[in-house]
């Protein structure tokens, strides 16, 4: 799919450059997968341009993260490998640094959202893992 964007025609329908696009951006952004696969279901509503815009993307892919944290969970209530989350992960850093006190936002109006914190915060696990241990419930909203 990359080097179907890549070298894609500019005399072609442009059409068919937005479907390619946007299954691009799902493969491997907002529904990534360890196939890099799409599923029938996005694949058709991706294929219909004028149909895109009437669907509710945030619910798609918030549903999605969390159908992948629930099966997450599941397998490590029953010492089942984990492997990966798929999904946009990216949600998650963004939630945590909304709900909590831990990042102060750069930008605090800035839209879209995601675009608010600051680009330097790096974190390691044991800075994870001790950021979790001292929140309390007064510092997630």
């Amino acid at each position: 799919m990359k080097t179907q964007l890549i070298n894609f025609d500019p005399g072609e329908s442009s059409d068919r450059f937005i479907e390619l696009l946007i299954k691009f951006l799902w493969t491997n952004l907002l529904f990534p997968s360890s196939n890099f696969r799409v599923s029938k279901q996005l694949t058709s509503i991706c294929e219909d341009v004028e149909a895109f815009s009437s669907y509710n993307w945030p619910a798609t892919v918030c549903g999605f993260l969390i159908d992948q944290l629930n099966l997450c969970a599941v397998k490590l209530r029953t010492d089942q490998p984990l492997g990966y989350i798929t999904g946009f992960v990216f949600l998650l850093t963004l939630w945590f640094y909304e709900h909590t006190s831990l990042v102060v936002p750069a930008v605090p109006e800035a839209r879209p959202r995601m675009i608010r914190w600051p680009v330097n915060v790096r974190w390691n696990a044991i800075q994870i893992q001790l950021a979790f241990n001292m929140l309390s419930p007064a510092e997630v909203n």
